[in-house]
């Protein structure tokens, strides 16, 4: 069978390369990241039929990447923490003429807003139960890793929120995923856990019981210049002022501001 391959299986050589092209062989012979945009589609119907025990049956005893005991305590896991924290996006489908199901995901990663997002796939069957997988991260070559969990967790919260689940879990968040990271004031930024605002009755956006925030009124222009100049005296050389007008060109490279010399020791 021939197979076509997508630039990233070309970057792999040796053993690593013969694996995966294996995998590409049994996803009738197209990678799942060759694949172009009119070759997969989402329809909430063909989700594979995802549930716990699927992942259990993966991750478990599978591939052995978590415990048992680590499943049960699963808001405690990196994947799951990915799922309700909005780095996973909407996953795209493709139906074999076998029946199965190829899933293409795609994992933002948390580090930074230039970072490149990371791409797990899955061959499930339509009931649920995991055939293969991989992903772009060093540890998917493995066939799981956190971000492949993640995204069959993503998988097991359409299939409830779908209603077709056999056991409903409590709190499983709806799917949800973020694309972009928006910059914004440090002000504004929520650092709650996981953990915490899932514990939260309205979401990320309310703040935890009993804990007033403080309101701190803004410093006017002449505070303000007086907080600049009080910083710039102290001789400390604060970074922000690097970045602040009136104050950036205390902060230029030394080399920018001494004479060039010639070998005759006259300026050029």
């Amino acid at each position: 069978m021939s197979v076509r391959l997508s630039a990233y299986a070309n970057t792999l050589d040796g053993p690593a390369k013969t694996a995966y092209i294996d995998k590409v062989r049994r996803c009738n012979g197209a990678d799942p990241l060759a694949l172009t945009s009119k070759e997969l589609n989402f329809e909430l119907a063909g989700v594979p039929r995802v549930e716990r025990v699927d992942i259990n049956d993966y991750l478990v005893h599978g591939t052995k990447f978590i415990t048992r005991a680590q499943l049960k305590a699963y808001k405690e896991l990196e994947a799951y923490n990915f799922l309700v924290s909005e780095w996973v996006e909407v996953p795209k489908l493709r139906v074999l003429p076998d029946g199965m199901v190829v899933v293409v995901g795609k994992v933002n990663q948390p580090e930074g807003p230039n970072s490149q997002p990371l791409k797990p796939w899955l061959l499930l069957q339509a009931d649920g139960a995991v055939e293969l997988a991989h992903c772009t991260c060093m540890a998917g070559l493995e066939e799981c890793c956190s971000h492949i969990a993640a995204v069959l967790f993503y998988l097991e919260a359409i299939v409830k929120e779908r209603g077709d689940a056999g056991d409903e879990l409590p709190n499983t968040p709806e799917p949800i995923y973020l694309k972009d990271v928006a910059c914004c004031p440090i002000a504004d930024m929520d650092f709650s856990s996981a953990t915490a605002k899932k514990r939260r009755p309205g979401g990320s956006e309310v703040q935890a019981a009993g804990r007033q925030r403080r309101s701190i009124p803004k410093p006017s222009e002449e505070e303000w210049n007086l907080f600049l100049r009080r910083m710039h005296a102290s001789g400390t050389r604060p970074a922000f002022l690097a970045l602040t007008e009136g104050y950036s060109h205390f902060y230029a490279p030394t080399g920018h501001s001494e004479e060039i010399v010639s070998d005759t020791g006259v300026p050029p």
